[in-house]
């Protein structure tokens, strides 16, 4: 898998964060997105 884009969202407070990261599967010829991790973050 390789990673291609990441996109992180932050609240207007600044104390969450979200991260979206889409991975595709390089060994296919097709390049769809096959995976897209979330992963969420508090700042205290």
């Amino acid at each position: 898998m390789d990673r291609i884009e990441k996109f992180i969202l932050i609240n207007k407070d600044r104390s969450r964060i979200k991260v979206f990261e889409t991975f595709l599967d390089i060994s296919k010829l097709s390049l769809s997105i096959d995976v897209i991790m979330i992963s969420y973050g508090f700042v205290y």
